[in-house]
């Protein structure tokens, strides 16, 4: 069995981020620093200034007027919120040259990104204040994949194996002896990130053991909510959400419907701001 610890650090050496996410990471604990100070730290990267600008002016928010400005951005959305989308954006280009011979690189970020805005729009049904960050849990918990594609190509190839009649996850932990979550947690710890993300992606499976259960819960339901969009021969999805899960945040069935519709209409937009690549296969 592969040891999560060495893919982790291995990881971690192979895919770092950028020196302008970590100087925003800076900037977010320091309390000296301003939005104007954010602003012109984003503002140095053009390609980054242009993603953003465009996921700003996304469904993914609906302003009501254009966001043409990093600094309007960031005083509307917000420093955390504006961290979170550059966050995203750096982790897609960071696992940018992954073998496609390994798995299905498109299969993996359409349904990243459909895990995303499901479990974000889970959030905004129940009113969730952070609904960035949920966007960007499901953008990264299972980037554990690229880790293993890049490091342990062959049991990534089998635990990608569509007809075992087995779940990802099963599959995941059969091989690996632990989940894609799990080790995509130990990366964003390696990275420094906040354990509002990487605690919620560690026990993505088992979300009462989160210390934040309602972001662990919300991201449960976005992952399998998303296979089940990508693998519909898979199990139907009552039996892939846990109904108690569901009960304890108030969601039902016509909230997740809301949200597959939601993503439908939006992944492709966003497939093309993060990876126009990937987007042109759809």
């Amino acid at each position: 069995m592969a040891n999560i610890e060495d893919l982790a650090n291995k990881g971690k050496d192979l895919f770092s981020l950028p020196d302008t996410t970590l100087r925003l990471q800076e900037l977010l604990y320091d309390e000296s620093s301003s939005l104007t100070d954010i602003a012109d730290v984003v503002s140095i990267d053009p390609a980054l200034t242009s993603r953003l600008l465009k996921i700003a002016n996304s469904a993914l928010y609906n302003f009501a007027s254009k966001v043409d400005t990093i600094s309007r951005a960031v005083s509307i959305i917000g420093s955390d919120a504006l961290f979170n989308l550059a966050l995203a954006n750096s982790a897609v280009d960071s696992f940018k040259n992954i073998d496609k011979n390994v798995i299905d690189v498109e299969r993996f970020w359409r349904e990243s990104v459909d895990c995303a805005l499901v479990t974000k729009e889970l959030g905004v049904q129940i009113q969730f204040r952070d609904r960035e960050r949920l966007f960007v849990l499901g953008l990264l918990q299972n980037i554990g994949e690229l880790i293993c594609v890049q490091f342990a190509p062959e049991q990534a190839r089998a635990s990608a194996e569509r007809d075992s009649g087995k779940l990802p996850w099963a599959l995941q932990q059969e091989h690996f002896g632990f989940t894609y979550n799990q080790l995509s947690a130990q990366l964003l710890r390696r990275w420094q990130l906040p354990p509002e993300l990487y605690n919620a992606i560690e026990f993505a499976h088992e979300p009462e053991k989160s210390s934040f259960m309602v972001d662990a819960s919300l991201l449960n339901i976005g992952m399998r909510t998303a296979h089940a969009i990508s693998d519909p021969e898979s199990l139907p999805l009552k039996e892939l959400v846990s109904e108690q899960l569901m009960t304890r945040l108030e969601l039902d069935y016509d909230n997740i419907n809301n949200a597959v519709q939601y993503a439908n209409l939006e992944a492709i937009n966003i497939l093309h701001i993060l990876s126009p690549s990937s987007s042109a296969i759809f």
